[in-house]
């Protein structure tokens, strides 16, 4: 329940103020609980740090790659370089532009059923590179 506490605040501090100090805060206690709970040995803040570059990323696409960011955002959580992980963050960032795409720019239904493919290929990928390493 922490974390999900600590997940949805830094998302609200985000979407309704853009307070990077703040929503960080909240996202380094998230990671902290996170790790605590975790086989793998992670940098929280950077963790952190990373999650909330690829927020920033996807609100100002302008700023960087969204998948590039979401990749390294996981490199981080499983002691990985962020190349292996492109393709999680290649169907990833996919199925965030779909959902926004419909949301905000043609004001229309999801199509939650591509949505789920575009999400399974990025966990399949997430999967096949965290096994082989």
């Amino acid at each position: 329940m922490r974390l999900a506490y600590y997940s949805t605040k830094a998302a609200r501090i985000f979407r309704r103020s853009g307070d990077e100090d703040a929503t960080l805060k909240n996202l380094e206690l998230f990671y902290e609980i996170l790790q605590k709970h975790s086989a793998e040995n992670f940098d929280k803040t950077l963790a952190a740090k990373t999650e909330l570059n690829w927020w920033i990323i996807h609100r100002y696409p302008k700023k960087g790659v969204l998948a590039e960011a979401l990749a390294e955002n996981m490199a981080i959580l499983y002691s990985l370089s962020s190349k292996p992980l492109l393709k999680y963050g290649e169907f990833r960032a996919q199925a965030m532009d779909l959902r926004d795409t419909a949301i905000h720019k043609e004001k229309r239904e999801l199509d939650w059923l591509t949505i789920q493919e575009y999400l399974n290929k990025s966990y399949d990928a997430l999967s096949s590179a965290v096994t082989v390493q």
